[in-house]
């Protein structure tokens, strides 16, 4: 990680940048006096702040993070979370909140997982500590460029009913592996701009929603009486095993003991 600070009040300047490989704690209650952009490219967690409650996040996202508003984030399992990220402040990035561009009420944006996107930002975190005088002026417009660029592509329209069309897909038959960006393709769309409109409408990314109403599978089929290796092959898990892990990671306690608590019978 590169550190700098401005030494001139009102100056525009990328004030830090860094990798963070293998995350293992989450980022508690901070609240930055300035910008800054997180950048997830391995594994997931969650995002949280007071004015927007909880949000999932997963590789290819990226968390604006506010001057005073109090935020958190960080990986649901100790590790799974790599991110690069820079800080910034001053007049550039204040018009971007101030022309609507990024806001408070938007904070994780969707642009993908993209090579190029990588690229960009390994330039500025091997720039930051080399770039001096006017020179921070250069680095301060990149920032500001790559940050104005992200959320206009966030802004761009989606096609009408693409969520609803996807969801019926995501829905049917969860017995059955699906690929999803051939799912996007056959709704005409790339799996990227999916992905953002499945963030913008229901908060969630479409693998995780498929997940979710897998979860509410298992559920159902607990209810009924069925076994672990039953549900797993109806509700679309390899197996017991890897069913008893999903579940747990989404609801919070193994099956066995959610049927005890929920329904007072226990699993056979």
């Amino acid at each position: 990680m590169r550190f700098r600070e401005s030494v001139q009040a009102g100056r525009s300047l990328v004030s830090g940048a860094g990798w963070i490989r293998d995350k293992v704690n989450a980022c508690q209650g901070r609240d930055f006096r300035a910008y800054a952009c997180v950048y997830l490219t391995a594994g997931a967690g969650s995002y949280h702040d007071v004015r927007n409650g909880r949000q999932d996040v997963a590789a290819g996202d990226l968390l604006v993070l506010f001057p005073g508003l109090v935020h958190s984030y960080g990986p649901l399992t100790p590790g799974d979370w790599t991110e690069v990220w820079f800080g910034c402040h001053g007049p550039l990035f204040a018009a971007l909140e101030g022309e609507g561009l990024i806001a408070r009420d938007r904070p994780v944006l969707h642009p993908g997982l993209d090579e190029g996107l990588i690229a960009r930002f390994d330039a500025l975190v091997a720039q930051v500590d080399r770039r001096a005088g006017a020179a921070d002026a250069v680095l301060a417009a990149q920032a500001h460029l790559l940050l104005a660029e992200l959320a206009t592509a966030e802004a761009a329209p989606t096609p009408t009913g693409l969520v609803a069309r996807a969801r019926t897909a995501l829905e049917s038959d969860l017995r059955t592996p699906l690929d999803l960006p051939a799912l996007a393709r056959r709704l005409g769309v790339g799996y990227d701009t999916l992905r953002r409109a499945f963030h913008r409408e229901l908060g969630t990314s479409p693998g995780r929603w498929r997940l979710l109403r897998r979860i509410e599978r298992a559920k159902e089929l607990l209810a009924d009486g069925a076994t672990l290796d039953d549900i797993a092959a109806q509700a679309g898990f390899c197996d017991r095993f890897f069913l008893a892990r999903q579940f747990r990671a989404v609801v919070g306690m193994p099956p066995g003991r959610w049927r005890e608590e929920t329904l007072g019978r226990p699993l056979r």
